[in-house]
């Protein structure tokens, strides 16, 4: 069974968002757990989030990045992992990537080009 994230400097209620299994076989027998969840510390705005990563390899959930905000619809349990990489796009087209090996959160420029493309700009 998998322990709940750690909820590490956290002075609240924790509210989970989205959980992802990250594994390829092909790469490693090993898999990882993605979390994503609230973030309301005295140094962190109210709604603020906070990505964990657990590691079946070292059974322990550590912090990944530091709290960061989103889109007020970002939808974080309808994420998509595509080559490392866990894609969230809002109902309003905004978009999130968490590159699992690389602990990075940016936008997804695969999407917005798509998106510009789309409409000749």
């Amino acid at each position: 069974m998998l322990p709940p994230p750690n909820a590490e400097g956290y002075d609240g209620i924790t509210t989970i968002f989205g959980v992802h299994l990250a594994f390829d076989p092909s790469k490693s027998s090993h898999y990882q757990v993605v979390c994503v969840r609230s973030c309301s510390t005295s140094s962190a705005a109210s709604n603020s989030y906070q990505i964990e990563t657990y590691s079946s390899e070292t059974r322990t959930w550590k912090l990944s990045g530091s709290p960061f905000s989103a889109p007020f619809d970002m939808v974080f349990d309808n994420g998509v992992i595509w080559n490392g990489t866990i894609h969230w796009i809002s109902p309003t087209g905004a978009s999130l990537c968490f590159n699992i090996a690389q602990e990075h959160l940016g936008a997804c420029l695969v999407f917005h080009q798509m998106r510009n493309g789309a409409r000749g700009g």
